[in-house]
């Protein structure tokens, strides 16, 4: 059995997806009947927002889409898997620009001539959704979500009835605070604006903010006590604002790993996915990190590899400033080091 535990409803929402039963047929059966329906109006997916993230015919194949999927009588686990399909389908057809950590949008020009399919992308990840189930496995045959904060795991999982005592732990923080680094609201939030409209999902929608706001580091504070020397991690001038935002980020990063060790069992494993993030043009070494954390509550490394990323869209290097007319360049991450310890 396992349980999943994040704030981001989009999170939780395609861990489902990703885990639920897979009706293999119906699937099938959905890919190949899958046609335009008639709409007589477009949904809203941007109302909370200043910019426009979708064009005008995207807006109107999205809303098909929606139309289409709330016309079928499927159960509501397949209902949650065309969810994740289509929630990534909106990121493709969005103006975001590619290859890029935080929300930007295309030039004016380039969204002039942006022209894209919703309804390609999303047949097209439909039939990939489909060829990967026939080739994998389900292994996990009971499964938990719950929308809490990792800095309260322990209160949260007592909440939804979960006393004993973990003995795997698999956590995968955010490289680093939303606000500054790679920006987990934004997307998030443009991705659930379009499938809070399916019928049976039961998503909650959150803006960027809401979602950032409660994110590891979106909690600012000037006074935030540590238990560790920054300058072990990340070596910065003492003097400069991202030294506060890599403290605040540390120490939430911190406090969830203290809820970690206190749900685990006695001979537990915990494993970390990080990456070390560039702040300042100096390496955020969260690895490390992790480790010398975790070995304050009882935990000893077993193992620390690094791998490449191989299918995430990580650019070499980024314009920080997000603007044609004020090009900074950022070096970003390569790859990322899974850290194995146990009790």
């Amino acid at each position: 059995s396992a349980v999943g535990v994040d704030v981001n409803p989009l999170a939780l929402m395609i861990a489902r997806a990703k885990v639920s039963t897979i009706h293999l047929r119906m699937l099938e059966d959905l890919s190949r009947r899958a046609a335009r329906p008639k709409v007589s109006g477009l949904y809203d997916f941007e109302s909370e927002r200043t910019a426009d993230w979708f064009s005008g015919p995207v807006r109107r194949e999205l809303s098909e889409i929606i139309t289409w999927i709330n016309g079928e009588r499927i159960p509501r686990t397949v209902v949650v898997q065309l969810a994740a399909i289509l929630s990534a389908t909106a990121r493709d057809v969005s103006f975001c620009r590619n290859q890029q950590w935080k929300l930007h949008r295309l030039p004016q020009l380039e969204r002039d001539v942006f022209e894209v399919s919703p309804w390609a992308v999303f047949k097209k990840r439909l039939r990939r959704f489909i060829e990967e189930a026939r080739s994998s496995s389900q292994v996990v045959s009971r499964y938990k979500f719950c929308t809490g904060d990792a800095r309260d795991l322990e209160s949260v999982l007592r909440v939804h009835g979960e006393r004993r005592g973990f003995d795997v732990v698999v956590s995968s923080p955010p490289y680093g605070d939303s606000r500054t680094t790679v920006g987990y609201g934004g997307m998030s939030s443009i991705c659930l604006g379009v499938v809070r409209h399916l019928a049976r999902l039961d998503v909650q929608f959150k803006t960027a903010g809401e979602i950032d706001r409660v994110c590891l580091g979106g909690r600012r504070s000037d006074e935030a006590p540590t238990e560790f020397d920054v300058s072990e991690y990340w070596r910065g001038r003492r003097e400069s604002p991202g030294r506060l935002r890599v403290r605040n980020y540390l120490t939430d990063l911190f406090r969830s790993c203290s809820e970690i060790a206190a749900v685990a069992s006695p001979k537990a494993h915990a494993i970390f996915v990080v990456a070390r993030r560039n702040v300042e043009n100096r390496r955020l070494y969260l690895d490390r990190f992790v480790a010398d954390t975790m070995r304050r509550f009882g935990f000893e490394v077993v193992s620390l590899r690094s791998r490449a990323f191989a299918s995430k869209k990580t650019p070499i290097a980024i314009n920080a400033s997000g603007r044609s007319s004020d090009v900074r360049r950022v070096i970003t991450m390569r790859q990322e080091f899974v850290v194995t310890l146990r009790r």
